[in-house]
This record gives structure tokens, sequence and C-alpha cells, in this order.
């Protein structure tokens, strides 16, 4: 046989021996915050799907777009956090939670994160409490702080939350307003498509839940009552914001 035809060979030998030890998963940048022994294969080929209630306004949908990148940027964040690659994604996949999440020194079951003198120059406690991280998408109402525009409070929250807890560089406020909006726009499902019970009442062109649509107004600074009939018009840009 003549040295092409060897290495001809040699290649296909270490191409078997490859596909014999199936992939590496270890050089996928995610797979480092996966807890030992973790299903990988299912961990990362998983990951749900990202839902954001887009603003009718195209300034406030570029503010989103703008918060969404820097959601999922490492550059974001500062100290430990940015030497070790996270990003806000890392916790919050597409702006939920991720049950997979695992950080030694900062997680304690899979899922859960503390505020730790690891990640921050400036700790909450010194106190080792790791919570479920908390998933955005879901209902509002059940989130830390409120979502509402006009209390103004998400702002601020994530401002002390890039610059304190992860030590981030002070971020130009085009990126505050914009990872707010994103926190804000994002959503359960695209749709609702559950059976209303109590304190849902079918609109105008179909089922729809009110609490997410008098949760989705307040995120979006529009008046609406706690209480009471929803006027079809905030129904119809509700449901023109979740096609989108």
């Amino acid at each position: 046989m003549d040295r092409k035809g060897a290495a001809v060979l040699g290649v296909i030998a270490a191409a078997a021996l490859l596909a014999a030890a199936g992939p590496d998963l270890s050089v996928i940048h995610a797979a480092r915050w996966l807890a030992p022994g973790a299903d990988r294969a299912r961990a990362l080929g998983s990951i749900a799907t990202e839902c954001l209630g887009m603003p009718a306004d195209a300034e406030g949908a570029y503010r989103v777009e703008v918060g969404r990148a820097a959601f999922k940027s490492p550059l974001l964040l500062g100290g430990q956090a940015a030497r070790a690659g996270l990003a806000c994604d890392s916790c919050h996949q597409d702006g939920r939670n991720n049950p997979d999440f695992f950080f030694p020194g900062v997680s304690g079951a899979p899922g859960t994160a503390t505020r730790a003198a690891l990640l921050s120059s400036h700790p909450a406690d010194g106190i080792d409490h790791p919570k479920p991280i908390p998933n955005l998408s879901g209902p509002k109402s059940g989130l830390k702080v409120s979502q509402d525009v006009k209390a103004a409070a998400l702002e601020p929250f994530v401002h002390g939350l890039v610059t304190s807890e992860f030590d981030g560089a002070e971020p130009p406020p085009a990126v505050i307003k914009g990872l707010a909006a994103y926190v804000r726009a994002a959503r359960r499902v695209a749709g609702s498509s559950r059976r209303p019970g109590r304190g849902r009442r079918r609109g105008p062109a179909g089922e729809v839940n009110t609490t997410e649509i008098r949760e989705w107004a307040k995120t979006q600074g529009i008046e609406v009552k706690d209480r009471g009939r929803i006027p079809a018009e905030l129904v119809v840009k509700f449901k023109a914001a979740s096609a989108g």
C-alpha cells in the first residue's frame, strides 16, 4: 500500500474511533454550568422556546431587542462572572429559568443560586442560602420586583444586579432600559390556550387570560382596572403583541 492509501486509512480509522467515543460535549460552553453526572445531551438539547410580547411601537420593540442582545452577552457582567463567561441567559435561558444550572460555590441543588462573594465584591449578607432561579416568563405578579412601567422599579433593580451583584461596569442607560424592557416582554407562551377559570373571562375573539392581559398592560404602561371587563381594544393589542 502506498503512502496516500495508508494516510486515507488512518483518517478513516481516527474518524471511526471518534464516532465510537461519542461527541465531546465538554467543549460546549454551556456544559460548564451543569452539575456533575447531569444528562448533558438532555440539558443542552431541550431549551424552552423564547416567547416575547413585543410592544406595538417600533421604539419599544427596538428597546426589547437591545435588552435581548445584552441579556445573552457575557460582556455585560464583570468580575468572576465575566472571567467565567456567564451571561444573564446562563441562569435565565431565553428569559425563563434554568433548572440544570449549577455553579460550584453559587448553587446548592441544580437550578438554584445565591448572591455569593465568589461573584460579587458586594455580597448581601455573607450567608449561603441558594434559592430557585426565578422564571422571568412566569406570572409577573410572582416576581420580586414590580414589572409595571409606571412603578419604575425594574430599571434600578437591574442596574444593581449588573453593577453590584456581578461587579459589571456602568452600562449605558439604553442597555438598562433595554434589559428591563426584555424582562417585561418575556412571557410564558405566545398565546393562551388554557380554559378560563375564576378570574379569567372569554374575550370578544376567543379565549383570553385576563390576568395575563392585565400584567402585560402594566408592563406597557397602559391603564387597566384590576377588576371588571377588559376593553376589547386592549384584548386586540395584547393578541397582536403575543402574535408578534
